[in-house]
């Protein structure tokens, strides 16, 4: 009964251990889990067994925690082949750059790319035209109007302080 959570606790470590020395953490795994739950689920739809990897880490996590901590878990299988199986090929799969996190980086770099494209075009576009491009505008304006409440609100902040230190300290 223990060969497979023998098998299992291996396995784990041998992929918690990877995961500590690419955070240079003491967390692995958990640190994998944090990160995937990091990122909204509208920016990985795209990402093939994003969720199933997700919950299978988790569950592989609370298993390993369950032989490691709790009292008795060695007399029964905690856990299946197969998850040993997908222990070994997930630690394939970040070797490999094909894991979750891997897979949305390079999609994270393949959309700034084009994105970098699209606004070359654009701004060829705009020469062409003679007009302006205004989604960058758009987003400098955005800013821009940010930045000018916040400087509002400073100043009525400080004429406060001005007429509360006129009032208390010069007229009295």
């Amino acid at each position: 009964m223990d060969n497979i959570n023998n098998a299992f606790l291996e396995e784990f470590k041998k992929l918690d251990k990877l995961c500590r020395e690419m955070y240079a953490s003491e967390k692995g795994v958990t640190s994998y889990i944090d990160d995937m739950k990091l990122i909204p689920e509208h920016k990985v739809y795209c990402i093939v067994d994003w969720n199933s990897d997700l919950k299978k880490l988790i569950n592989l996590r609370h298993i390993r925690n369950q032989l490691s901590h709790e009292v008795g878990t060695f007399d029964i299988d905690m856990c299946e082949p197969g998850d040993v199986v997908w222990l070994k090929e997930f630690y394939n799969r970040i070797l490999n750059g094909t894991d979750p996190l891997s897979l949305f980086r390079v999609k994270l770099e393949n959309e700034k790319q084009n994105n970098t494209k699209s606004i070359k075009q654009n701004i060829i576009n705009t020469n062409e035209n003679y007009c302006l491009y205004t989604q960058p505008q758009q987003k400098f304006k955005k800013h821009l109007y940010t930045l000018i409440d916040f400087l509002a609100i400073i100043s009525i902040i400080l004429l406060c302080l001005l007429f509360t230190y006129l009032i208390f300290y010069v007229l009295n």
